[in-house]
């Protein structure tokens, strides 16, 4: 019934929670569901140590694996949200059957669930978008606490201070997220969905700025937006 609606604005995808609450016959159900309305596919992967480890015990395959077994993935646009513990033969998987990887760092901490492999994920050809999680794992909807947080946590997990720049953890909230969700959006250029947002550079927080695209990153705060544009009209 919405699928479409406001001019494709609101836009619908199929979902399997996780491979721990569901089981084969609705996997195998919801990708043909998704395959017969060319839906893009939503599950939680490998969120938990626990919930992966019992997925090797249950099925001698990861989630992202197991869930492969039944189609889930060939729908042609996946997101994984979360995917800490996913392996290599994971990501080799996820980058040739086009899922992206949803990161939700401060969700991921906040839950004690870990860090996800989010350079090494990268190196491998996945694509990586951001995401702030529900609000009942993360308690906030700032998409830029966990730009800046993305930019920062893995180059101290890797102590490399170029393990995630500015720039990537930048596309991750852009151009990556509107990819993964199957959108033209995500950059200004012709022929493409005029989604954008203005920020004041004015405010003192932001002064001085040196580098504009590390204040975009580092510095800038939800509430320094002043300007929501959606498919070229002003919406705030």
């Amino acid at each position: 019934e919405w699928h479409g609606a406001g001019a494709g604005q609101i836009l619908v995808d199929a979902s399997v929670h996780g491979e721990y609450t569901s089981n084969p016959p609705l996997w195998r159900w919801m990708a043909e569901y998704a395959a017969e309305h060319r839906l893009g596919m939503h599950v939680h992967v490998s969120e938990t140590q626990s919930e992966h480890q019992a997925s090797l015990e249950r099925w001698g395959k990861t989630p992202i694996q197991a869930l492969d077994g039944c189609g889930v993935w060939d729908c042609g646009r996946s997101l994984a949200a979360h995917c800490v513990y996913t392996t290599e033969e994971d990501w080799a998987l996820m980058a040739e059957k086009g899922i992206s990887c949803v990161h939700n760092p401060w969700s991921n901490l906040k839950l004690g669930s870990g860090v996800a492999p989010i350079p090494a994920m990268m190196r491998a050809g996945v694509n990586v978008a951001l995401g702030t999680d529900g609000m009942s794992s993360h308690n906030s909807a700032d998409l830029f606490s966990d730009i800046k947080l993305a930019a920062v946590l893995h180059n101290g997990v890797e102590r490399d201070p170029m393990a995630v720049n500015a720039w990537a953890a930048l596309e991750m909230a852009t151009v990556n997220g509107a990819k993964a969700l199957g959108r033209k959006a995500g950059v200004l250029a012709a022929g493409w969905d005029a989604d954008l947002i203005a920020l004041d550079f004015d405010r003192p927080h932001l002064k001085p700025c040196h580098d504009v695209m590390e204040n975009l990153v580092y510095s800038v705060k939800s509430s320094d937006v002043v300007l929501n544009m959606t498919g070229g009209k002003i919406l705030y």
